[in-house]
């Protein structure tokens, strides 16, 4: 999944906007739509549906054929098995449940693969938009540092301050280089992701706030009658999580397996029947002949006890299960609130708070009110909040995607069902750029 080749890359990138824009959504379908383990294990249920129809064929039967060249006679017919028909519906059960386990599987891959894409995009918006804020950063103190030149002229700055802000600049225009080469390698991990290539004019978009199939069982408003929505979501959960599917499937599995092993015991019967040819005395007649096991010593009593015991493990292991499944939807469930809740006092109270502060700190500076080391100072702040923004958003991000995974609703929408699916021409050899704001 993770490998990176030339040859993975499609020529057409199926769903970015006209503008280059691309968002979280899209990241997560495309992850899902171009896994090539996801591929692989698609085919491999196919063998398991092969394997429903060999169910369903009965043994063929046997041509037999005797001679005695001396006394020239030669005999002939059909032997065949008989095995109780209960056995060949059960055989049956087994084999599409084998195939529906395997389906199972692959949702599970899609929730792993899924929730690895939400990480890559997170990690590429971040490193986005920090070279953004770091850029944006050094264009002002160029702006300052220019306005300063001309006010050290007139005495109301000194040239130890003009050389501290080169100091700064150069120090940002270093930060930016890093930040750049991050972008490249977030790009690369996100492109390894989805198994394509990105274009370069590809421009990722804040991520969506909350899965659209969560939303619709329990609306936006996470805090509100918290205990009530984490039991529908635990329900949900118990109900459509694949891992607690499967569970169910193994339970019933294992009791037809154990009807199996009863059916066992039930002896197999052989018979063959045909027409027996005395040439020298010109003479015919039929022959029948019958084999069956006499159950007196083996009886099949070790499979009957371990498929007894798989159906209580099994049994055993939902119950587990269950009581898992509720423990991590309710701590993921909390875990999304506290991390909402940080988000939104970042974004309704720090970060404007933290742009007020600053373009303060700016005004003050041309009015002579404060020094250029403190205007540093707080942009270097200025900073640092944006950037500790940035991880809380990734928790929540990743918040969303636990919980995802824990109730078995996925992110994805459908590529097709998308807006603006204009295709955009990719280019294999194209070297990999950051963009560029």
């Amino acid at each position: 999944f993770f490998s990176f080749h030339k040859c993975a890359f499609a020529q057409t990138w199926p769903f970015t906007t006209p503008q280059g824009l691309f968002t979280l959504n899209q990241a997560v379908a495309a992850a899902i739509q171009s896994s090539p383990t996801l591929k692989e294990s698609r085919l491999k249920t196919g063998v398991s549906e092969a394997k429903i129809i060999s169910t369903k064929t009965l043994i063929n039967p046997y041509f037999t054929f005797q001679t005695d060249i001396d006394e020239k006679t030669y005999a002939f017919g059909l032997t065949r098995t008989f095995i109780p028909p209960r056995l060949y519906k059960y055989q049956q059960k087994i084999a599409r449940l084998n195939n529906e386990i395997e389906k199972l599987e692959v949702q599970k891959e899609e929730f792993d693969i899924s929730f690895q894409a939400r990480i890559a995009y997170i990690d590429y918006y971040n490193a986005v938009e920090i070279l953004k804020t770091y850029k944006e950063i050094r264009e002002e103190r160029k702006n300052i540092l220019e306005k300063s030149q001309k006010r050290i002229k007139i005495g109301k700055i000194k040239q130890s301050d003009i050389i501290f802000l080169e100091s700064n600049i150069l120090n940002m225009t270093g930060n930016i280089e890093q930040a750049k080469h991050k972008v490249i390698a977030a790009k690369h991990e996100l492109e390894r992701s989805l198994n394509k290539k990105l274009e370069e004019s590809t421009e990722p978009q804040p991520p969506e706030e909350f899965p659209p199939a969560i939303e619709k069982e329990i609306g936006k408003d996470i805090s509100e009658n918290k205990d009530i929505k984490i039991e529908k979501l635990t329900q949900l959960a118990l109900k459509s999580r694949p891992l607690m599917l499967e569970a169910r499937k193994s339970i019933e599995m294992a009791g037809h397996e154990r009807e199996i092993s009863l059916l066992s015991r039930v002896p197999i019967l052989i018979l063959a029947a045909g027409a027996i040819l005395d040439l020298d005395n010109n003479d015919y007649g039929a022959f029948i002949n019958g084999q069956i096991e006499l159950p007196i010593f083996e009886r099949n009593q070790g499979p009957i006890k371990e498929a007894k015991s798989k159906v209580e493990y099994a049994k055993e292991h939902e119950k587990t299960l269950g009581n898992e499944i509720k423990q991590e939807v309710r701590a993921s469930y909390n875990d999304l609130i506290a991390a909402k809740e940080t988000l939104n006092e970042y974004k309704t109270v720090i970060l404007p708070k933290n742009d007020e502060i600053r373009k303060k700190a700016v005004e003050y500076f041309y009015r002579d009110e404060f020094p250029i080391s403190q205007l540093i100072s707080i942009e270097k702040t200025y900073m640092d909040i944006k950037i500790t923004y940035l991880d809380v958003l990734k928790q929540y991000q990743l918040s969303v995607g636990t919980l995802e995974k824990y109730v078995g609703v996925s992110h994805k929408e459908p590529i097709e069902n998308q807006q603006n699916n204009a295709k955009i021409e990719i280019h294999p050899q194209t070297p990999i750029e950051p963009p560029i704001p």
